[in-house]
């Protein structure tokens, strides 16, 4: 099967170091930004964007990219829009369902569902929650997320919720085609998706260990009868693409990688083996067409990964260097992705 490529987008507004100096103007700009280089994507022959949500963050501003999807959807046709991932303990669950039911009406069937446990405990506890309840309040909406998508009434009574034959309005349309996204970070979460039917999205790890990753996951869909494709796996990397490989490394070396900067203060997890692996040399594509082409290629072959996610935003870049690093993607970098044979790996 061949590989689709998509754009990760993070909103990133520039290297503010502290909330009071997030202007009204530049996150102006950062949307409107953003939402025009959506329609750019689109034009350039990227199958879809996946936007990211984080809270409490002036660099990457993205506490509700629900409403940027909506915007996009309204201004886009062929477009794939996803969420990569819906910070789900930090989401009344019964209104999760209902915005991403308008989403897919919005959008005419182009939404993509994906949630994630959120950016570690201080997001959650800034957000008043106690930290012990972050992996319980994923688990209880992942599973009304489950009933939603399964019948028009749910009922879901537990520590977080009390839902009683509630119609879900408008409908929350399943399809195999579009299962659920999953950001995860180890093995005993892959498996957790696999067995739901859920796709699974990683980043940051080494290469073998994102291979071991993808490696549990059809396990565990084999064992489960459920899907177990390339189609069920995504692989996000840090990529930029300029005219040559010199001008490109020199651009990438001289802008400040924001997840460096303790942006990400907890990285994606609290793991303190996570956050050393946010400077790991597999998670950095950076090259010329060709050059980067090769690496994503190598990169899906290895965990079998049908969907590649290219966040070319992580770094200080001027947006012009952005914009340009997703054109060279989407016109020279994705039909040669696309054209790669991708086998399907056996269990």
């Amino acid at each position: 099967m061949a590989i689709d490529v998509w754009a990760f987008n993070i909103f990133t507004s520039g290297a503010a170091p502290a909330p009071e100096d997030l202007t009204v103007d530049a996150c102006r700009e950062t949307y409107s930004w953003y939402v025009e280089l959506a329609t750019k994507l689109e034009q350039w022959g990227l199958d879809g964007v996946f936007y990211a949500e984080h809270h409490f963050n002036p660099i990457f501003i993205a506490p509700s990219p629900q409403l940027v999807v909506a915007s996009v959807a309204a201004r886009t046709s062929k477009l794939r829009l996803g969420i990569m991932g819906s910070v789900l303990p930090l989401h009344d669950g019964r209104r999760f369902l209902e915005e991403c039911a308008m989403l897919d009406m919005l959008s005419g069937g182009r939404f993509e569902i994906g949630i994630g446990p959120g950016a570690g405990d201080d997001e959650a506890v800034q957000a008043g929650l106690p930290a012990e309840h972050i992996r319980p309040r994923y688990y209880s909406a992942a599973d009304l997320l489950e009933k939603g998508l399964a019948g028009p009434y749910v009922t879901h009574r537990d520590e977080f919720h009390d839902l009683v034959d509630v119609p879900i309005v408008p409908r929350l349309q399943g399809s195999p085609a579009r299962p659920v996204w999953t950001t995860i970070m180890s093995a005993s979460s892959a498996q957790w998706a696999a067995r739901r039917g859920w796709r699974i999205c990683t980043g940051w790890l080494p290469r073998p260990f994102a291979a071991q990753i993808s490696e549990a996951y059809r396990v565990a869909a084999c064992e489960a009868g459920t899907p177990s494709g390339p189609e069920m796996l995504a692989l996000r990397r840090r990529v930029f693409v300029a005219p040559s490989d010199a001008e490109a490394r020199e651009l990438a070396e001289a802008a400040a990688d924001l997840t460096q900067l303790g942006v990400l203060r907890q990285g994606e997890a609290a793991d303190p083996n996570v956050a050393a692996m946010l400077s790991h040399p597999d998670d950095y594509l950076i090259g010329a067409p060709a050059t980067v082409a090769e690496q994503i290629i190598e990169q899906c072959r290895e965990g079998g990964f049908g969907t590649f996610a290219a966040w070319c935003d992580y770094a200080a870049f001027t947006r012009d260097a952005v914009a340009r690093s997703y054109e060279l993607l989407g016109t020279q970098v994705a039909p040669v992705v696309r054209s790669a044979a991708l086998e399907q790996a056996s269990v």
